[in-house]
Parts: structure tokens; C-alpha cells; sequence
């Protein structure tokens, strides 16, 4: 509920505060809203709400969500169940059941249906016209009041299976929600709408539908409508696509295609004459903002709009700023944000208006206004240094600031590139039939897919390439890509999976032979479930990992996790080839695997494989069997002795000791601990807890024997088991 409570904000901002209890009128300047702070007396509107639902106030530093405004007017400091649902009341958001709060009027209730290529539902957009005049939306998924941590960026366009049906080059045109693109398919006019509000635009993957046709766009009537189109006509510009743009003089403040009141030959008329999207006016923006202001305190949203204007920004959900640099994200320090400012005011001839403080005020300001990184980036698109490729038809597109990653592989794409030195590692270092199984985990790993739920061993004794292999998948990946988290600190230091966000892979070697004591989080991480995520004084934040765990050891870690949830999420690589340790020879190996030549050519062996990853995941062979089975006896040594030498039939009768024997001769096959008479008992029990036990003669003596369970054919002789008509002694 609180994430659609968020979302109501983001949606329209100025409705939600004052539902909630903004007192004060608000009026709009640029992107925000401002408004007279009701925390503290002043007479200067400071009180600022941001595109996205947050709020600041630059003179009394109050800032957070609609949620915090909330709890702030009513000088609480927990958020109760009370709370949010006066707030969802006060908002017309459904509750659990799906039905509006009651207090605003149950409204009427409209579902769009978000399908994708193949017409599958992935999402519905709920509209809610309530009886006072006031609209509001909620997102549903998989019967849930939310997204689950998909952003509304990666979501198909509303109407897209009539597009793809549609023939090429045909005129379509692109509105800003369901509702005005409904409208327009009334009149028999091929269109659809984008679904992520003004605040924010469909990604480069989304939009690519619209390639090759003549697109004209339609933008509501106001300055976020026009912007929206503008971010919109800059991503089918670099796709090779110019659209054209609606020109509607008589539309009023915010009206959009809903309000066209004109019948269908005027509405083909508006459409034939909508021209040419005019080039972007950035530069022009930029020599607007490099224009010196004679103010004698420069305020600090103008030198933030400027910084905006030449500079992209970004943060995830931990709200960690990020900067936009050669096609990709990455960490905006301090000293970056004081760069730009300083960039600006020497421009400007103002560098007496620089201060550290400022410059967090500049921070503050970007932070609350620019969009957010993706927790998990399209699937079909491999961000390189040369461009972003789509992997299914290996194009390589320009990159841009819409693409909100941080991700970018430190390659460039060549489809000609090979990789022998590659080839000849791996032929020479993992078992005979795992020839495919590196380019399949290069595909796996290089590309956000969570749906295979696995993590990877590298398991055997020193000196057989576990390491060399790690460090190039490292130097593929990209090390600003990876985190060298080990297993057991995933469970025990809180912090740990922070430094997974963001990141392709967690490759850690030679992880610390500790026990294993818990699995939840390696669970959820495999998983690909949403988690709570802590860094150091700040507050917990949830997202979901993309994060694959890729470990090495010369033995299998111990657990005390030994349920088959635990055991199957691991693909276990044998190493069984040894070679002499040649520490220049191994040098040299790394880096032929490092060669930027090289690493051109390990994506193209990965693409090969990415089909068969994604229909049937990784490939377990006979080798990489056999060692998760070794594992699984290591671990839970009784488990895999029942697998392997225990057969089950309710007429077998079997003496405990006979039992015993026989496990503790697997463990010592296996070199683990025997089991003690009662440790044995014990084991079993949790093992076979139906198990029934009684008392025979065997042998002449009467002995203790479980009932229904026996050794197979070759793990007994004539006195180890009987039949359960055998003549009992109780």
C-alpha cells in the first residue's frame, strides 16, 4: 500500500499533497512544484515537490516522501496501519481487496491490460474517476497492489499487439497514457500510449517497436506532456526513426487526444499536417543557462538546472546519486558534484558564489528530480563500449542517458571476433564434456536473467585454473561490475548485499571453509526475490539483485542447510586436472585471456548460447553430476546414502545395526564423519520421520530393526534383512 501511496504522488503531485493535508497552494516552476513550507514561518515559497512525489524545502531542510510530509504534519515519527490507511483514503487508493477507500467514493474503475509481443499480460493499469472530478491510478501485478520492483520504463506500449500486426511503415501515433490512445483508436487511427507518466519515458528496448514506421507523436497540452515527447522523439531519432509532432492550437491547458472534439476528417487532417519534430534545442537550452546572471545571491535551483542541462544524473534506490558518462552510470561523488557547479559558475563569471554547502544544496536539489536506475535492466540489451547491442538481432544502437544502467561490459562488440586462447583454456583446464558450459555461464552472467535461480562452484584441489578461469570472467565482466562478497558473509554481515546492488556478478574465490549456519539470504538472492538492502548509516532499502554468485574452493563448503531447496539452486564445476605451478606461465595465461582482442570474441560464443540458456538454463553434464552428488554427500552425508544404497518397501525388516554399518562405510568412502549409534538414530529419524521401528530374532538373539527399509541388492547379505512376516519377538 505504501508504494502505491508513492505512486499517487509521482502521479500528480499537487492533488496528493493536498489530500493529504498541504495547506498551502502550490504552483508550478519548471519541473517542480513550490509552495509556502508549512514546517517553518517564511514568506518565500522554499517548500519544493519534486516529479517523482518527493519533497524538500531548501529553508528549513525538511525532505522525504509523501509518506514523511504525512507523518511530519502530524509530528509522528512511526508509520502505522492507522496512518496508511487514512492516508490511501484520503488518496482513492484500493486496498487489498481492490476496492477504493472508503471516503472518496468508490468511482468508477477502468483496467487496461499491458500485453507484450506474444499478447501475455504482464501488468494492468487501474483508473479510478472518482465522484468529486479527481482521477487516480494504481499499478497491478501478479494480483499485487505494485510493480514488484519493475519500473514502468521496461513495460510495453498500450496497444502494442495491434502495432506489431499492423503493416510496415504505418503511420502510428504515440500518446501519453491508455486513456487519449483509446480515444484515438475509436477513429480507426493506429496508436499507442506510454504508461510511465510524464516523470518518465519508455526504454530505448521498449520503444524500438516504432522503428520504420512514420510516428506522430502526440503530446498533452502542458510543459510534462511536451517534454515527455521531446525525451521520447531523442531515443527514435537515435533508432533512425524521425516522428513528426501533433501541432493543436485549440487544445486547452492540459487537454490530450481524449479532449479532440472534431470528427474524423478533421482528426486525419490534424494528423497529415503534424510536422517534422524540430531539432533539439539543447544547445540552445545550454547557451540560455551558460548566460551570466546579475543576481547578487544566485539561487540554488538555477545553478542546478544548469548543472541538469549539461549533465545527466540518475540514483538507485538507495538513493546514491549517479553521474552519466560514455554510455553508462556510474557513483557521483562529492568532488563530481562540486566539478560541475564550479564548471557552471566559472562559466558564468560567478565563482564567488561557490561554497561546499552550496553544493550539497545543488546535490540535494538533482537528487530530488532526476529519474531512477533500473533494479533490473531489459533483458535483450548488452550495454558495450561501442554502442548498446540487442543480443537477438546483434545491432548495435547508440548509446544514451535514457538507457538507466549502470552496467556497461568494458568491450567493444564485434561480430567477427574470436576467442582461441579462450577455446584452448577451456578444452585444456574442465572435464571433456563441458565444453559448452563456460559460454553458457558467459551468457547467463553477462545479461540481468534471474530466472534461473543458481549459483556456481568451482570446486577442486590448487593449481587447476579455478582462479584463472575467475579472473577472466572478471576481466569479461568488467571489475566495477563484480563484488568479491565470500558465501558465508552474505548470511552474517548485514551489509553485505549493498555492494551487490548494480553489480552482474559476485565472483569470490577460495571462499573460508567456515560452516555454512544459514541459506536465507543466498536464497533469496539465487531466488531473484526482492530484498531488504542496508548501507552503513543509511536508511534499508528494497530492490532486486541481478547479482549471479560465482565461488571457488578446493573443497565444498560445509552447511547446516541440507534441504533439496538448498542443494539445487548449485551448478558444482569440477576441476580434476592438476598443473605444475609455472607463476610466469600463469601470468602470461591471464593475460591472453585478458587481451582486449579476446574479450571481443568471448560475447560472440556467449550470444551462440544465449538461446539455449534461456529455454533450458544451464547445462548440468555426467561430470558436473557426479560432483553435486559428491557435494550432497559431504554436506548430508545420510540423504545421499539413502539415495544411492537404501530402497524402501513396507515389507522389509531391517536390523539398525546392519543399517548403521552400511552408512558409515559410505561416509568412509566419502571421507566424513561415522555416525554413533544414537547419531545415527537420529539422523535417520529426520531423514524418514514416518519410519517404524520394532524388536526381531535375528540369528538366534532378538535385535532392535526399522521397519520398511532395506539395502539394495549388493549393500547386503542373508542376514541383514528379512521379511516382515518373519516371526517377531516383542
Amino acid at each position: 500500500m505504501t508504494d502505491a501511496i508513492k505512486a499517487a504522488a509521482q502521479n500528480d503531485p499537487a492533488r496528493a499533497y493536498k489530500s493529504v493535508g498541504y495547506p498551502n497552494n502550490m504552483i508550478a516552476s519548471g519541473r517542480v512544484l513550490r509552495g509556502i513550507c508549512c514546517f517553518h514561518e517564511e514568506h518565500k515559497p522554499s517548500f519544493t515537490v519534486f516529479p517523482d512525489g518527493r519533497f524538500y524545502c531548501f529553508g528549513c531542510g525538511a525532505a522525504g516522501s509523501i509518506i514523511d510530509f504525512f507523518l511530519k504534519m502530524r509530528r509522528e515519527t512511526h508509520l502505522t496501519k492507522g496512518a496508511v490507511d487514512e492516508m490511501a483514503q484520503a488518496l482513492g487508493i484500493a486496498n487489498a481487496s481492490g476496492q477504493v477507500c472508503a471516503g472518496r467514493g468508490s468511482g468508477n474503475e477502468t483496467h487496461y491490460s499491458i500485453v507484450d509481443a506474444h499478447g501475455k499480460e504482464i501488468a494492468v493499469h487501474v483508473r479510478f474517476d472518482l465522484p468529486d472530478g479527481e482521477k487516480r491510478f494504481i499499478w497491478r501485478r501478479n494480483g499485487k497492489d505494485n510493480l514488484g520492483g519493475m519500473h514502468t520504463a521496461q513495460l510495453p506500449l498500450y496497444g502494442l499487439p495491434e502495432l506489431l500486426a499492423a503493416e510496415p511503415a504505418s503511420t502510428v501515433v504515440v500518446c501519453e497514457g491508455e486513456r487519449a490512445t483509446d480515444a484515438l483508436r475509436a477513429f480507426d487511427v493506429l496508436a499507442v500510449g506510454t504508461v510511465t507518466g510524464a516523470q518518465s519515458v519508455p526504454d530505448q528496448s521498449t520503444l524500438r517497436c516504432l522503428a520504420g514506421h512514420d510516428v506522430i507523436l502526440w503530446p498533452d497540452a502542458d510543459e510534462p506532456g511536451r517534454e515527455h515527447m521531446r525525451r521520447i522523439a531523442q531515443i527514435l531519432i537515435g533508432l533512425g526513426t524521425v516522428p513528426r509532432v501533433i501541432h493543436w492550437p485549440e487544445a486547452e491547458a492540459h487537454d490530450d487526444a481524449a479532449d479532440f472534439t472534431g470528427d474524423q476528417g478533421e482528426l486525419l487532417e490534424l494528423l497529415h499536417s503534424a510536422a517534422a519534430y524540430p531539432p533539439d534545442d539543447h544547445e540552445e537550452r545550454r547557451a540560455r543557462h551558460c548566460t551570466p546572471p546579475h543576481a547578487a545571491k544566485l539561487p540554488t535551483d538555477m545553478i542546478a538546472e544548469a548543472v541538469l542541462e549539461r549533465n545527466s544524473f540518475a540514483q538507485d534506490g538507495g538513493d546514491a546519486l549517479y553521474q552519466y558518462e560514455s554510455g553508462r552510470y556510474v557513483p557521483a561523488s562529492s568532488g563530481a558534484i562540486n566539478r560541475c557547479v564550479k564548471e557552471v559558475l566559472a562559466d558564468w563569471g560567478r565563482l564567488d558564489q561557490w561554497s561546499t554547502h552550496k553544493c550539497r544544496e545543488v546535490r540535494q536539489f538533482i537528487q530530488a528530480d532526476v529519474p531512477r536506475l533500473w533494479d533490473k535492466p531489459p533483458l535483450h540489451t548488452l550495454n558495450v563500449r561501442n554502442g548498446l547491442l540487442d543480443v537477438t538481432e546483434c545491432v548495435l544502437r547508440p548509446h544514451s542517458p535514457e538507457w538507466l544502467s549502470q552496467v556497461q561490459l568494458p568491450i567493444e562488440y564485434r561480430s567477427e571476433a574470436d576467442c582461441p586462447e579462450w577455446r584452448r583454456f577451456v578444452a585444456t583446464t574442465l572435464p571433456s564434456d563441458c565444453s559448452d558450459l563456460v559460454w553458457q555461464i558467459a551468457a547467463w552472467l553477462m545479461l540481468p536473467i534471474t530466472s534461473i535461480q543458481k549459483a556456481v562452484l568451482l570446486v577442486g584441489e590448487g593449481s587447476n585454473g579455478k582462479s584463472t578461469l575467475l579472473e577472466g570472467i572478471q576481466e569479461f565482466l568488467g571489475p566495477e561490475n563484480c563484488s568479491a562478497i565470500a558465501l558465508q558473509s552474505l548470511e552474517t554481515n548485514r551489509f553485505a548485499a549493498s555492494q551487490l546492488v548494480g553489480k552482474l556478478a559476485n565472483v569470490c574465490a577460495d571462499i573460508p571453509s567456515t560452516k555454512l549456519c544459514q541459506t536465507a539470504e543466498f536464497k533469496a538472492i539465487t531466488g531473484g526475490d526482492r530484498i531488504s538492502v542496508e548501507r552503513k548509516n543509511q536508511p534499508i532499502f528494497e530492490v532486486t539483485l541481478f547479482c549471479k554468485l560465482i565461488f571457488s574452493s578446493n573443497h565444498f563448503p560445509r552447511s547446516a542447510d541440507t534441504s533439496e531447496a538448498f542443494f539445487r539452486r548449485w551448478i558444482i564445476v569440477p576441476f580434476h586436472n592438476t598443473f605444475e605451478n609455472h607463476p610466469e606461465r600463469t601470468q602470461c595465461l591471464k593475460a591472453q585471456l585478458a587481451d582486449p582482442d579476446e574479450l571481443s570474441g568471448v560475447p560472440n560464443a556467449a550470444l551462440r548460447a544465449l538461446p539455449t540458456v534461456l529455454e533450458k538454463g544451464i547445462t548440468e553434464t555426467n561430470s558436473m553430476q557426479e560432483a553435486r552428488g559428491e557435494f550432497r554427500a559431504m554436506v548430508d552425508p545420510m540423504q545421499a546414502w539413502i539415495a544411492e544404497e537404501v530402497v524402501l518397501d513396507p515389507a522389509l525388516v531391517t536390523p539398525k545395526e546392519h543399517l548403521r554399518r552400511s552408512c558409515n562405510q559410505f561416509c568412509s568412502r566419502a571421507g566424513v564423519r561415522e555416525f554413533s549409534q544414537t547419531a545415527f538414530g537420529r539422523a535417520l529419524k529426520r531423514a524418514m520421520p514416518h519410519l517404524q521401528d520394532t524388536q526381531m530374532t535375528v540369528d538366534g538373539r532378538v535385535q532392535r530393526c526399522w521397519v520398511g527399509i532395506g539395502l539394495r541388492l549388493g549393500q547386503r547379505d542373508s542376514t541383514q534383512q528379512l521379511s516382515h512376516h518373519s516371526q517377531a519377538a516383542q
